[in-house]
């Protein structure tokens, strides 16, 4: 869907409440958000808490593998973390959410 249409855009609950399901394929989620890292946005719906920012911060900015998080999740597979840089980061959860928020509202 986003490679043939310029002018949309994916909200990552694929990034905050779907973190168990892209977690486990690190290598494919990595490679689909630097393809797409400019119509990315994150978004959740999740509590903010001291133990969400860490498994965020692990989920996305580390390269950890095989780990699990029983807290949050009750997956029987294993989470691995994305590898993305802090600048992709920072992109896709505050930049790209004000391109969006000033293009479409």
């Amino acid at each position: 869907m986003l490679k043939g249409n310029l002018c949309c855009f994916a909200e990552i609950p694929l990034l905050s409440a779907c973190y168990g399901e892209i977690a486990p394929i690190p290598k494919f989620v990595h490679d689909f958000i630097e393809k797409y890292q400019d119509r990315i946005v994150y978004g959740t719906d999740m509590t903010f808490n001291a133990s969400i920012f860490r498994i965020i911060f692990r989920i996305l900015e580390t390269n950890d593998e095989h780990f699990y998080e029983t807290y949050m999740f009750d997956f029987h597979w294993p989470l691995y973390g994305l590898a993305l840089s802090p600048l992709k980061v920072a992109k896709i959860q505050f930049v790209n959410n004000q391109i969006f928020v000033n293009k479409f509202m």
